[in-house]
């Protein structure tokens, strides 16, 4: 995999991250990632219970 199709990749991917959050609500955006450690937008919406 080339640098381009990598930064493209992540690209898409952090697209799609934001349109989960939006469909999930703006308090997911406080939920913080952690190197390494994928986005967890489930256990963001338990602790807004």
């Amino acid at each position: 995999m080339t640098h381009l199709q990598l930064t493209f990749l992540l690209a898409i991917s952090f697209a799609i991250a934001v349109v989960i959050a939006a469909q999930l609500g703006t308090a997911n955006i406080d939920c913080v990632r952690e190197p390494g450690v994928p986005y967890r937008w489930a256990a963001c919406v338990s602790e807004l219970d």
